[in-house]
C-alpha cells in the first residue's frame, strides 16, 4: 500500500511539474539590480514584472508585456527564445541625493533573447530595454541580463 502511495504521489508530482513549468523568477542585473517574475498569458504572450533597487540610486517597478516566439526554426537547439513587447516604468528617487528625486513615470518596451535549460529549471536572459519617462528624468536605455528559477 504504500508503495501505490510512493509512485501516485510520484507521478502526480511529475505531472504537476509538467504544467507547472511557464512561470519564473529570479534576478535581473543592468544599471541596479531587481527582482524579475514572470506571468505566462496565454501559449505566446507573457507579463515582466521587475521591482529594482539601485538603479540611480531610486526605486523602479516595470511592467512589460511580451510576445515570446522560438528560435528552432533557424536552428538553434531547443529552449531558445526571442521576446519583444511594450511596457511601462515608474521611478521614485529615494532621497534628494539621488540622480533623480521625486517620481517619475515612463513607457518603452524590452526586446531580448533567452535560453531554458530543458534539463533544469533555469533560464538566461540578456535584453535591451529603452524608456522613455515623464517628470524629472527623462529617456534612458540599457541592457541587462537575467537568470531566473522556472516553476
Amino acid at each position: 500500500m504504500k508503495k501505490i502511495i510512493l509512485v501516485l504521489a510520484v507521478c502526480l508530482m511529475g505531472f504537476t511539474a509538467t504544467f507547472a513549468q511557464s512561470k519564473a523568477i529570479g534576478i535581473r542585473g543592468g544599471y541596479g539590480f531587481e527582482i524579475t517574475y514572470q506571468q505566462p498569458i496565454g501559449d505566446a504572450n507573457r507579463l515582466e514584472a521587475d521591482l529594482g533597487l539601485g538603479a540611480f540610486n531610486g526605486l523602479n517597478l516595470a511592467a512589460i508585456y511580451q510576445w515570446v516566439w522560438s528560435l528552432e526554426s533557424i536552428g538553434l537547439p531547443e529552449g531558445f527564445k526571442w521576446y519583444a513587447g511594450p511596457g511601462a516604468d515608474l521611478y521614485l528617487g529615494l532621497s534628494s541625493n539621488s540622480s533623480f528625486p521625486g517620481l517619475s513615470a515612463g513607457i518603452g518596451g524590452q526586446i531580448g533573447i533567452e535560453y531554458s535549460f530543458t534539463d533544469i529549471p533555469i533560464q538566461l536572459s540578456v535584453d535591451y530595454r529603452p524608456m522613455w519617462m515623464f517628470g524629472n528624468f527623462g529617456y534612458y536605455n540599457g541592457y541587462a541580463g537575467a537568470i531566473r528559477y522556472i516553476f
